[in-house]
């Protein structure tokens, strides 16, 4: 979200938009104006507006949509137009409903654990991988300050932006001016756990390994396949910060994970 609210500030644009802006091709698109919308391209937001309904109608627009767990909630026809599903909208029991478009990286951290965007800085983040279904691809960016009122004026920030293609996640560190400003702070761009979803042709998967590019060296990582769903997680007791600086790329691999150490370089 706050990715989105310094994209906005940087480039204009909206932080919510109506389905016509993604999907003006769309006929029924319009009649959902005042009742859904999307935040940046990723997300569609159906808000509960009846408190007294325990289920409620929810539009999609022609994409595969899933929500958070990457459970498939609609699926892609063939025609410009998308469809309707009834989703559970008990305001007692479910969450917001709100839905992630195919082909994006999410990344999500547990704001339960800060109070303010600096707090934010230190938590580990997560990645949320929902790939194109069509060639596997998803892409995504995250937005680092030092959580200023004048961040912007003074070019202390940075970008990076994280793709996902042939089995390999790529991050890519976007430098300005000013990043030599952030090594003065302690931020965490450390990952705690990368899910990709809809995976189900990466159950051979057995290992993951990351290229650092700090020590130009590999440092396998851990891998655990379950409903269609394959994370990838530091293994346990290994002192190795998978993060967004230093950690170039990681691979997903069928084979070779017992000739891979610390040791091997992986350019």
């Amino acid at each position: 979200m706050y990715t989105r609210y310094m994209h906005v500030a940087r480039f204009g644009g909206t932080m919510f938009r109506p389905f016509l802006f993604d999907f003006p091709d769309d006929p029924i698109a319009y009649s959902y104006i005042n009742t859904e919308f999307l935040f940046g391209s990723a997300i569609l937001v159906a808000p509960v507006l009846n408190s007294s309904v325990s289920t409620q109608e929810v539009y999609f627009p022609s994409a595969n949509w899933y929500d958070l767990n990457g459970n498939l909630i609609y699926k892609k026809s063939s025609n410009v137009s998308g469809g309707k599903v009834n989703i559970s909208a008990n305001l007692l029991t479910d969450a917001i409903p709100w839905y992630i478009r195919e082909g994006h990286i999410i990344t999500w951290q547990d704001g339960s654990k800060a109070n303010t965007v600096y707090d934010m800085k230190g938590l580990k983040i997560n990645l949320k991988i929902y790939p194109f279904t069509i060639n596997n691809t998803a892409f995504g960016t995250v937005y680092y300050d030092h959580d200023d009122w004048d961040t912007l004026f003074k070019n202390e920030f940075h970008d990076f932006a994280i793709r996902y293609e042939n089995r390999v996640i790529t991050f890519d560190l976007i430098l300005n001016q000013q990043f030599v400003y952030h090594l003065q702070y302690n931020w965490d761009e450390s990952i705690d756990s990368i899910m990709i979803f809809n995976s189900a042709s990466l159950n051979k998967i057995q290992c993951a390994v990351a290229y650092d590019d700090r020590d130009k060296t590999n440092h396998t990582l851990t891998t655990s396949f379950s409903n269609n769903v394959l994370t990838i997680t530091p293994k346990a007791g290994s002192n190795y910060d998978l993060n967004l600086v230093n950690s170039k790329n990681v691979t997903l691999l069928e084979t070779g994970c017992s000739s891979m150490n610390n040791e091997l370089s992986f350019e």
